[in-house]
């Protein structure tokens, strides 16, 4: 059973901030009747959003792996390696454009290669 201790005002605030919840377009909202006789809208479905935090976390740590890659093996190794994938299949094509060089990852492979050991670094010219 629903407190009874709870204002009335107390309680038409959080059926305003239910309906709030339920105003999104891609919500499924269902209208439930507490003890009280009060109808409560109550979301089944949450609106759709785009995780942007994980999204750019995602893009920086593909950005570092794509930059190591370049500082452990070299520009010059790898430029060989994309135009070989270049001349694949559709999915050989797909890894080609992704490891293109890109400005962003050239530095982060300069970065990397001051880092790395010096046996393991490969020279890295943009």
């Amino acid at each position: 059973m629903y407190s009874q201790n709870k204002s009335f005002q107390h309680r038409m605030a959080e059926v305003e901030t239910r309906k709030r919840e339920a105003a999104s377009k891609h919500a499924k909202v269902l209208y439930k009747k507490r003890p009280d006789g009060l109808l409560v809208p109550v979301v089944l479905k949450e609106a759709r959003r785009i995780p942007w935090l994980h999204l750019a976390f995602v893009i920086v740590c593909l950005i570092g792996l794509k930059g190591f890659i370049y500082a452990y093996f070299g520009t010059d190794v790898l430029n060989v390696r994309v135009t070989g994938l270049s001349q694949g299949n559709w999915s050989d094509q797909v890894f080609a454009f992704v490891l293109q060089p890109d400005a962003i990852s050239l530095r982060v492979a300069e970065w990397m290669s001051a880092v790395l050991p010096s046996g393991a670094a490969a020279s890295v010219a943009g």
